[in-house]
């Protein structure tokens, strides 16, 4: 019986496709997340303390996994050309969620969230007038409703769908430039060891091949 085994090739070559996976992974993982929180929607309260926290979860993992695949990071980011290339509805709703992402879920800068100090007044009728006591009103938009998700899920998948064609002409180019090698270098590779990382990886930036 013949044992089919697969050795490593990551050379520059293959850095592209590699970027591209990687992008196709967290686009996909925002629809699951997305149709996570519809799911969860229909079985919770939004009043249960539970609840609320879970949505405030879900609808926060959904945007960052969205946003990494056009952030600065190590891997290759998506161009701004392809949202262009999508329907004027998706450009909208990727200028939305970016914005969300950027001033809202990974800085506090728009009106999403509002932090208020009031002083509560003594009164009249209680006494002389005076302020009788400083306190903190926090206010803000902790989750999307369904219908925003679901926009975002739209999105994504619309995203994908494009990042997948891509891949898939990306690895004919790569499989083309692998057969241009001798094959000798490829059967004298042992079986890549499988990559563990530790707390120390945590703050390291990985390397490109």
């Amino acid at each position: 019986m013949a044992v089919w085994r697969y050795v490593d090739f990551s050379v520059k070559e293959a850095q592209h496709l590699a970027d591209l996976a990687s992008i196709e992974v967290d686009l996909k993982t925002t629809e699951d997340i997305c149709d996570l929180f519809d799911k969860s929607r229909q079985q919770w309260e939004p009043g249960e303390l539970e609840a609320f926290a879970l949505f405030e979860a879900l609808c926060t993992a959904a945007i960052v996994r969205y946003g990494r695949s056009f952030g600065d990071g190590v891997r290759e980011k998506l161009p701004l050309e392809l949202i262009k290339q999508l329907p004027r509805e998706h450009q909208e709703s990727h200028t939305f969620f970016w914005n969300l992402r950027n001033k809202w879920v990974a800085h506090s800068v728009n009106a999403f969230e509002f932090t208020q100090v009031v002083a509560y007044l003594t009164p009249e009728e209680r006494g002389p007038k005076s302020v009788s006591s400083i306190s903190v009103h926090p206010n803000r938009i902790a989750f999307l409703g369904v219908q925003d998700m679901l926009r975002l899920k739209k999105l994504a998948s619309a995203v994908r769908k494009r990042i997948t064609k891509l891949i898939k002409d990306e690895e004919q180019i790569v499989l083309s430039y692998a057969r241009s090698l001798p094959p000798d270098q490829f059967y004298a590779k042992d079986n890549p060891p499988p990559k563990l990382v530790g707390d120390k990886d945590a703050g390291k930036p990985r390397r490109k091949w």
